[in-house]
C-alpha cells in the first residue's frame, strides 16, 4: 500500500486490482456503485451477527439491578432532567441549625425514570410540606395508586414499593406523580406544593427485569447505523460489525451502569437521529470527493472518521442536559436577522470596552437557507455547527493529499481535525459564527494551495472572492484573522517570486471592496473610533464604555473556564502578568490540544521546507514526484498562520484584546501532526504505527470525556 503513497496526484484510474476507487460521470454509474456498496452492507453475514448479539448484551445489561438518587444536595443538580413541575433549589436559612438544599413543587408534580425496564423497585423519598396547610398526598406510578396518606411534621424519610405491572413492558418508564393541593404563602407569589430533598430509587428483588422494547430498539438501532456507516464508508462487513460491537459493549455498559440508564434512555430518540443524519451526510459528501480517495482504504477511513464524529458531536448537542452558552445568543440574533431584517445589529461586548458594536449577521444568513427543510431553529443551528465542524476534516484530507499525495498522511491529518479537544470545546460553546468562520478559512486556503495557478480561470477566482467576501463579513474575530493572515500569505509569495500571487491579491482586494460595499461602510464609521479608543483606555488604565473603574488586566487566555482548567486572574504587577501569561498558554496549550500535537508542528514546517526545496537537498523518504511548488506554498501559508497566531497571542496577553487563535490554529496542528507521524510510520513501520493509533486512542478517550463532561456536568453547579 505504501507505493500509492508516493505521488501528489494519484488519479483512481492509474490504481489496479480491487481497492481502486471508480470514478463515474454518469448518473447511471452512480447510482450503480451506491446500490454495490449497500448491497454489500446489507447482506453481509456480520450485520446478522451483530444484530443477535446486540441484543443478547442489551438484555444482559438491563439484568443488572438499577439504583439513582435525586438529590439536591448534588453539586451539579443532576436531577434536574428528571423533575417536572419543581422550582429551583433552595437553601435552609442560615439561621437554621441543620441546612439543607430543596425544592419546592408548584404543587402537584413528577419524577421521571425512563427507560429502567418491568421490574418491581423500591423508591426512599426525603420530603416536607410545611407550611402546606394540606397535608394529604397521593402517589400514583404511572397510572397506578401505590400510596396515599399524610405529611408528618418536618422533613421525614418515606418508603413506596413500586410493583412490575405498573410499568409497561413497552418503554419501560417509571413516571412517579405526586398529587397535593397548592397554597401561596405569605409575601411569596409563587404556587407551592410540597417539599423534596431527595427521592433514591432501587430494584427490589432478583427476578428478571423485561427490557423496555422502545428503548432497545432505539439502541439497535444506533449500533446498526454505526455500523452501516463504516460499511458504506468502504470498511468490509466485519470490519464494521466490530465498530458496531464496540459501540454495542459502550452502550451496554451505560445501561448497566446503575445511575447512567436514565441518562442514556433520555436522549435515545437523539441518538438514532444524530447516527442516521451522519449516515445521509457520509453518502452525500462522497460523491464530490470520489476524485480525491486514492485507494478505497483512503476513502473507507476518512469517511468513517467524518460520519462517527458527526454523529457523537451531533448526538451530543441534542442532549437535554447540555448547557451551550452561546446558543440563546445566536438564536436571537438569527431571529433578528430572519424576522426583522435587521442586518446592521449591534452586540455589547465586554473585550470591547463593553460598548456596543456591530455583529455581522452571515452565518445566520446561510444557515437561515435550510429553514424549509429543518423549521426548528434551536436545532438548526445545532445542525449548522456540527455539520461545518466536522467536514472541516474533510477539506484538510483534500488539502494534505492534494498538495503532497500521501493517503497515510492525510488521513492521519483528518483524525486530529476531528478529535483534538479545542474544536469540541468550541461547539460545545456554540460559537456558531467562529466555526462558521474558520471553516470558510480553510476552504479559502485550499484554494490557495491546491488550486493556485488556475485562480486566473474565472470559476475559481469567483470562488475565492466570495469565500473571501464571506470571511470579511463574518465573526469580528474571524475577519481579523482571515484578513491578516491571507495579507501575509500574499507578501510572502510575492516577496519568495512565486508566480500567479497577482490573481490571489485581485480576489482578495475586490472581497474587501465589495465587503465595505456591502457592509463595513456603516460599521467603520463607528468602529474604528472606538477602536482606537478601546486600546487607548486599555494602555492608560482609564475606564471604557459603561464602566466606573480602571479596566483590570487579565492574564489566563480569552476564555475563563475552571472546569476546563482555564482560570482567567486579575494581575497588578510586572511579575505575576509574566509568569501568569505564560502559564496561561501552557494552560491553553493542555486544555485545548493536549500539547502533544503542538511539538509536530514545528519539524512538520522544517519537512514542508526541505520538501520544496531541490533534489539534492531533500531529506530521506521525500518522492521525487512531489509538486513543489503547492508544498512550498503550504510551507509559507504555515509560516503566515503561526505569525498571526503569536501575534494575536501577544495582543491578547498585552491588551486583553482577545480573538480565538487558538482555535485558528487547529488545521496546521492537524496538518503537522498528519505528516510527522505519517512520515514516521512510513519509517520505522509497526512501531511507529503503534505510537500512532496509541495517540489517536489516547486523544480520543480525553477529548470524550472531555465532552461528557461538557454535556453533564458544565453549566449546572448547585447555586
Amino acid at each position: 500500500m505504501s507505493q500509492t503513497f508516493d505521488k501528489v496526484v494519484r488519479e483512481p484510474e492509474e490504481l489496479e486490482g480491487s481497492d481502486k476507487v471508480y470514478v463515474t460521470r454518469s448518473f447511471f454509474g452512480w447510482l450503480t456503485d451506491e446500490w454495490q456498496m449497500w448491497r454489500q452492507a446489507l447482506t453481509s453475514p456480520a450485520l446478522l451477527v451483530l444484530l443477535v448479539g446486540s441484543l443478547l448484551v442489551l438484555g444482559l445489561a438491563w439484568q443488572v439491578g438499577f439504583s439513582y438518587k435525586l438529590d439536591s444536595e448534588q453539586s451539579y443538580q443532576l436531577d434536574q432532567p428528571f423533575l417536572a413541575n419543581f422550582n429551583s433549589i433552595e437553601k435552609t436559612p442560615k439561621e437554621q441549625p441543620a441546612q439543607f438544599y430543596y425544592r419546592w413543587s408548584k404543587g402537584s408534580a413528577r419524577l421521571t425514570f425512563p427507560g429502567i425496564g418491568k421490574h418491581d423497585y423500591l423508591i426512599k423519598v426525603r420530603m416536607a410540606n410545611e407550611p402546606n396547610p394540606s397535608s394529604a398526598y397521593t402517589i400514583y406510578a404511572n397510572e397506578t395508586m401505590i400510596a396515599a396518606g399524610e405529611f408528618l411534621p418536618g422533613a421525614n424519610d418515606y418508603e413506596f414499593k413500586i410493583p412490575a405491572l405498573s410499568i409497561t413492558g413497552k418503554d419501560g418508564n417509571l413516571d412517579l406523580r405526586f398529587e397535593v393541593k397548592s397554597f401561596q404563602p405569605k409575601g411569596d407569589p409563587r404556587q407551592l406544593g410540597f417539599v423534596l430533598i431527595s427521592a433514591e430509587l432501587e430494584a427490589a428483588g432478583s427476578s428478571f427485569v423485561i427490557p423496555p422494547l422502545e428503548q432497545v430498539a432505539y439502541l439497535v438501532g444506533v449500533i446498526l447505523l454505526a455500523y452501516l456507516i463504516c460499511a458504506r464508508a468502504g470498511f468490509n462487513g466485519w470490519l464494521a460489525a466490530g465498530v458496531g460491537g464496540f459501540i454495542a459493549l459502550a452502550l451496554a455498559y451505560g445501561v448497566a451502569r446503575p445511575g447512567a440508564r436514565i441518562w442514556l434512555a433520555v436522549f435515545s430518540p437523539q441518538l438514532v437521529f444524530a447516527f442516521g443524519i451522519a449516515l445521509f451526510g457520509l453518502a452525500l459528501v462522497d460523491v464530490p470527493l470520489r476524485r480525491v480517495w486514492g485507494v478505497r482504504r483512503e476513502r473507507a477511513w476518512v469517511l468513517t472518521i467524518f460520519g462517527l464524529s458527526l454523529a457523537i458531536k451531533l448526538a451530543g448537542t441534542l442532549h437535554p442536559q447540555i448547557f451551550m452558552v452561546d446558543l440563546g445568543f445566536h438564536y436571537n440574533n438569527f431571529s433578528a436577522l430572519w424576522d426583522n431584517q435587521e442586518w446592521f445589529r449591534k452586540i455589547k461586548s465586554a473585550e470591547w470596552g463593553s460598548r456596543e458594536t456591530f455583529y455581522p449577521p452571515t452565518t445566520y444568513l446561510f444557515a437561515g437557507l435550510f429553514q424549509w427543510l429543518v423549521p426548528d431553529r434551536l436545532l438548526l443551528l445545532k445542525l449548522w455547527m456540527c455539520i461545518v465542524e466536522s467536514t472541516r476534516c474533510l477539506l484538510v484530507y483534500y488539502l494534505v493529499k492534494r498538495t503532497l499525495g500521501d493517503g497515510r498522511m492525510a488521513i492521519i491529518a483528518a483524525f486530529m481535525m476531528a478529535v483534538l479537544p479545542v474544536a469540541v470545546i468550541s461547539l460545545s460553546f456554540a460559537q456558531a459564527a467562529n466555526l462558521f468562520g474558520e471553516w470558510l478559512i480553510l476552504a479559502i486556503l485550499c484554494l490557495v494551495i491546491v488550486k493556485y495557478e488556475q485562480l486566473r480561470r474565472p470559476p475559481y477566482f469567483i470562488a475565492l472572492t466570495f469565500l473571501l467576501l464571506v470571511a470579511f463579513v463574518q465573526h469580528p474575530g474571524v475577519i481579523l484573522l482571515s484578513g491578516s493572515v491571507f495579507l501575509l500569505i500574499i507578501v510572502l509569495l510575492w516577496r519568495t517570486g512565486q508566480a500567479g500571487w497577482q490573481a490571489l491579491a485581485a480576489g482578495y482586494l475586490l472581497a474587501l471592496v465589495l465587503s465595505f460595499g456591502i457592509y463595513h461602510w456603516k460599521t467603520t464609521q463607528e468602529m474604528v473610533p472606538q477602536a482606537i479608543q478601546t486600546i487607548s483606555d486599555k494602555v492608560t488604565g482609564v475606564p471604557t464604555g459603561d464602566s466606573t473603574g480602571k479596566p483590570p488586566l487579565k492574564v489566563g487566555g480569552s476564555v475563563g473556564d475552571e472546569r476546563l482548567g482555564l482560570k482567567r486572574t486579575v494581575v497588578e504587577n510586572f511579575s505575576d502578568w509574566w509568569w501568569g501569561g505564560l502559564k496561561g498558554f501552557w494552560s491553553e496549550a493542555q486544555v485545548y490540544y493536549q500539547v502533544i500535537p503542538l511539538l509536530f508542528l514545528p519539524w512538520s514546517l522544517w519537512w514542508l521546507w526541505k520538501s520544496s526545496r531541490p533534489t539534492p537537498l531533500n531529506p530521506v523518504g521525500v518522492s521525487s514526484t512531489l509538486d513543489r511548488a503547492s508544498v512550498r506554498r503550504l510551507f509559507w501559508a504555515g509560516i503566515a498562520w503561526l505569525t498571526i497566531v503569536i501575534v494575536f497571542a501577544l495582543v491578547g496577553w498585552t491588551l486583553n484584546l482577545y480573538v480565538r487563535y487558538s482555535l485558528f490554529l487547529l488545521p496546521f496542528v492537524a496538518i503537522g501532526a498528519g505528516i510527522f507521524l505519517g512520515h514516521f510510520w512510513k519509517r520505522q513501520g509497526w512501531a511507529a504505527a503503534l505510537l500512532t493509533f496509541a495517540i489517536g486512542a489516547y486523544l480520543t478517550v480525553t477529548t470524550l470525556t472531555m465532552y461528557y463532561d461538557r454535556i453533564i456536568y458544565y453549566g449546572h453547579p448547585r447555586p
